[in-house]
């Protein structure tokens, strides 16, 4: 029989196109149904091309002919978020048949503007199905591992939201948590169409008591209430927005207030947070493209979980039935099977990524450091290739649909990692952050065009010590004068999700994401997207009449470092500013030795001035130039370790070689910014900013560090670093008594406060001699 399509319009306009010859069946049965991708209250993608509709038909034993009907209305003006209202069109519907009796069908929307409400209802033979409360808005698929997943209960700054959501803002963002499902490489779909990969499975009802995800399909973030008494275990659990992901939400709400500022309206937002913990990249990429000849190479095997060198061939894991098992793991390809396929036909503005805790361990051996140790997508290794391919992956299905309306360049966001979240690798974090950006050191690059990159290396755990006795807790969290002493599980204040691993200040990661799409994505030249990014540095001489410290008879201050940084990418309303680290302004003031600080050890790498000492060049003299003070009487310990520092320049070593060979000791940055807000006079003058005026000051695209010399001199400088490892920004402070918040990186842009990127470069002849293996359109490159 030939099966008829109908389009039909609100007001009643159909038309019809031949589908396919199928046979009659024995038993009847008919069904109609959208795919899990769409439920009340979704949010699908305005302008661009239109957006897309998709589900399953299925019938057996029927002899007549059957019309499938997409219906697109305006619900009524009670039920509608926008006056006036509009009809959306459904230009064409497409059916593709898996079999006689199961198919896919699509349907095409014309381009929408903001608005709704609109229900959908799909008809065929006698069934229907129907969502309601659709509206058009802005789209954004995220997607990672345990931090990408981590719930807004675990956000410091939860109770900001719960406020504003309480007031009536935010209510325009609407959330949807994918199920976890796994699904290898086995037939389209299993028997009975239980699974469709690309239709998925039904959203399990919502759960108004489940903390880890709360499925129901799309949610609104204001179902449920806010307690200010005892939580159930520590969680907060009683809302939709506390069990949904704090990464993604925190987008949304920097990309709504963007929109109700520069259209003056609430714009709807739709984020999908598609994660799971635990998983490795080659888990969310398509197994043909891990599989293919020429394939990205693992580089240390030997540390890699069995997944990600033994791909999947289609053989399930023992005891899975491609559902979710609690506790097991899942195979390469398997969520990229089930938790991203069936939402490549649904129209999206671009996806968020914050991923690759799992796969530091997969980093080459080598000297630590070394910026190339965990791979690049120009040599077709590691992580740097691993993402670099999924990204192309992913975009390909995206844009290769069924009546597709996807960028074909579809925007992609990558959320670097944050620190103490490197399973144990530590000494691979710096290289593992270069290769997040495909080796490139930035984003967008040649290598990953229409990118963009959060920094995150600046957003660890703020505070140490055991959850239980309440060192690591904290209340709403704005700025790092509010403390963090708590009482766990009591609401105001936020718990930890399994320590340090889960980094809680969630929100400055999310807002720097959304800053980025602002600028890359919506084309807001006002938003600065990244922090300050070093071009060139070079040595300038000693200040004339420099003193001299009588008590060890060495100079107070040498030769200086100064760097400079790109003065297009800072933009037209940025400066470099380089002030003292948050956690160094919460240390006790008063002469050097009016108390003592924790001791630290120094005597291994890894630790403060470890690699000093291990060379056996350790000295009280250095380590007072050092700006701390020797304690009597415990060789290799000391205290008052003030001027530990991000910023680091080696002695010695290799020439051709950045991570051959030398010591590297903390250059200290010269403070050249005040607390101050506005007036005349040296402050106003700060930052390379003049306040009053707006203007830009001499020097303002700089910084300068006064070198740590002692034994040495000058011309034994071989190289610079800067926030090169893994939680960089506060070495040396015991976060269990002060606290080091979110952007404590001393070199920030002055306006955007967005931190400098971390760097790593030679120096010849007294100059930054670069290393070009890095992007072309970043000056002198990164690395």
């Amino acid at each position: 029989m030939t099966w008829c399509i109908a389009l039909v319009l609100a007001v009643g306009s159909a038309a019809c196109v031949s589908g396919l010859q199928q046979n009659a069946q024995d038993t009847t049965r008919v069904d109609v149904g959208f795919g899990a991708a769409f439920t009340d209250h979704a949010v699908l993608q305005r302008g661009g091309r239109g957006s897309t509709v998709y589900g399953y038909i299925h019938r057996a034993g029927v002899t007549s002919a059957l019309t499938l009907q997409i219906t697109v209305r305006l619900m009524t003006m009670a039920e509608s978020n926008r006056v006036g209202g509009y009809i959306v069109p459904v230009n064409r519907t497409i059916v593709g048949w898996v079999n006689e009796t199961y198919g896919r069908w699509t349907a095409a929307l014309e381009p929408s503007e903001v608005g709704g409400a609109v229900t959908i209802a799909a008809s065929f033979g006698n069934a229907t199905a129907i969502i309601s409360d659709v509206v058009f808005g802005e789209v954004w698929f995220c997607s990672g591992q345990s931090n990408a997943w981590l719930p807004l209960a675990f956000s410091l700054s939860r109770n900001r939201t719960y406020d504003a959501l309480l007031q009536g803002r935010f209510t325009n963002i609407r959330l949807y948590t994918v199920d976890q499902q796994s699904e290898t490489d086995t037939d389209v779909t299993r028997p009975g169409f239980s699974f469709d990969r690309f239709i998925g499975a039904t959203p399990l009802p919502y759960d108004g008591t489940a903390w880890d995800y709360p499925s129901g399909g799309w949610l609104l973030p204001n179902t449920g209430t806010y307690p200010d008494g005892p939580t159930n275990s520590g969680h907060w659990v009683n809302s939709t927005v506390a069990s949904f992901s704090a990464f993604c939400w925190y987008a949304a709400e920097e990309l709504a207030e963007f929109f109700e500022a520069s259209e003056g309206i609430p714009v709807p937002i739709g984020v999908i947070s598609s994660s799971w913990g635990g998983t490795m990249i080659q888990d969310w990429s398509e197994n043909t493209t891990l599989n293919a000849e020429g394939a990205c190479t693992v580089l240390n095997s030997k540390k890699a979980t069995p997944s990600s060198t033994a791909w999947d061939k289609g053989h399930p894991q023992s005891g899975s039935t491609g559902e979710h098992v609690p506790g097991s793991a899942v195979l390469p390809g398997s969520l990229f099977n089930a938790m991203v396929l069936p939402w490549v036909n649904y129209t999206i503005r671009g996806a968020l990524w914050l991923q690759g805790e799992n796969n530091v361990g997969e980093c080459a051996d080598g000297v630590p450091g070394d910026p190339t140790l965990c791979g690049s997508a120009a040599n077709g290794t590691g992580y740097g290739c691993f993402i670099s391919s999924m990204v192309s992956t992913w975009r390909r299905w995206w844009a290769g649909g069924p009546l597709s309306a996807s960028s074909d360049e579809l925007p992609f966001g990558v959320a670097s990692l944050a620190g103490s979240t490197s399973e144990g690798h530590s000494s691979a974090m710096p290289a593992f952050r270069n290769a997040q950006t495909a080796g490139g050191g930035l984003l967008p690059s040649a290598l990953m065009p229409n990118t963009f990159v959060a920094q995150a290396f600046d957003a660890g755990e703020p505070v140490g010590g055991d959850p239980g006795n309440g060192n690591a807790c904290s209340r709403n969290w704005e700025t790092a004068s509010e403390g963090y002493s708590c009482i766990p599980g009591f609401a105001p204040f936020t718990p930890t999700f399994m320590g340090g691993i889960h980094p809680r200040a969630k929100r400055i990661i999310g807002q720097r994401i959304a800053k980025a799409a602002r600028f890359w994505v919506y084309g807001d030249s006002t938003s600065a997207w990244t922090g300050p990014v070093l071009t060139g540095c070079m040595l300038e001489p000693a200040p004339p009449d420099t003193p001299v410290d009588p008590k060890h008879n060495l100079p107070i201050a040498g030769p200086r470092l100064r760097l400079v940084f790109n003065t297009t990418l800072l933009g037209a309303s940025d400066a470099v500013s380089v002030r003292a680290p948050g956690w160094e302004l919460a240390l006790p003031h008063g002469p050097p030795d009016s108390y003592t600080p924790y001791p630290m050890s120094l005597g291994a790498r890894g630790q403060p001035y470890g690699d000093l000492a291990a060379a056996g060049l350790l000295t009280e003299q250095l380590l007072h130039v050092l700006g701390g003070t020797w304690r009597p009487g415990a060789p290799g310990k000391a205290h008052n370790l003030l001027y530990t520092s991000p910023l680091e320049v080696r002695y010695g070593g290799s020439t051709t070689n950045l991570s051959d060979g030398g010591v590297w000791l903390s250059a200290r940055l010269v403070n050249q910014c005040y607390d101050h807000t506005s007036g005349s006079g040296p402050h106003a003058m700060a930052c390379g900013w003049n306040k009053t005026s707006g203007a830009r000051l001499p020097n303002w695209n700089t910084a300068l560090a006064a070198l740590p010399l002692g034994a040495f001199n000058a011309t034994e400088i071989t190289a610079v670093r800067y926030g090169w490892g893994e939680d960089p920004c506060c070495p040396g402070a015991d976060r269990t008594v002060t606290p080091c918040p979110p952007n404590s990186c001393p070199i920030n842009g002055f306006n955007s406060t967005l931190p400098a990127i971390p760097f790593l470069a030679r120096i010849r002849n007294g100059k930054c001699d670069w290393n070009s293996i890095t992007d072309p359109a970043l000056p002198g490159g990164l690395v």
